[in-house]
């Protein structure tokens, strides 16, 4: 199984951009992981940025992928959850599952619609950056629960 994480922009925060790879790194001892920032759409109307960067993201997805959206409406899991249903979609032969991070002004709903699956980290509003770094930990974590690693609580 692939897995791809794929979002808006990138990291500014040279200590979120560390902390990504070296989580991306963590991920490779398990499967094979790629990051993807698209490049920053420039547009003012909010609501023609969020539709250009939503067609963009959709289009960027591999065929065959499943699409995660991590969104504030979104269902949430606790670590052993997230597990069990990595698990699940390894033992079913899922080739690849891209996590699709929005931006600033979410997406669209035809990347609602068309995600197979909608996770909230959080129902506190968090920066996108470090959305970006709790979940690449959380599927880490989720990957050491999987092959029974020690990893902290």
């Amino acid at each position: 199984m692939y897995l791809e994480f794929l979002w808006v922009g990138k990291t500014k925060n040279p200590h979120l951009a560390a902390l990504e790879q070296d989580y991306a790194h963590r991920l490779q001892r398990f499967v094979p992981v790629q990051i993807r920032a698209l490049r920053a759409i420039s547009e003012r109307d909010p609501q023609r940025l969020r539709e250009r960067e939503s067609a963009a993201l959709l289009s960027a997805v591999r065929p065959g992928f499943r699409i995660v959206l991590l969104d504030e409406r979104g269902r949430m899991l606790s670590s052993r959850e997230l597990a069990e249903w990595l698990r699940a979609q390894q033992q079913a032969g899922v080739s690849g599952i891209c996590f699709l991070i929005g931006g600033p002004e979410g997406v669209s709903e035809s990347v609602r619609e068309r995600a197979e699956d909608c996770w909230a980290l959080s129902r506190l509003t968090l920066p996108h950056e470090l959305v970006r770094v709790i979940l690449l930990e959380q599927v880490y974590r989720a990957f050491a629960i999987i092959f029974g690693l020690p990893y902290p609580r």
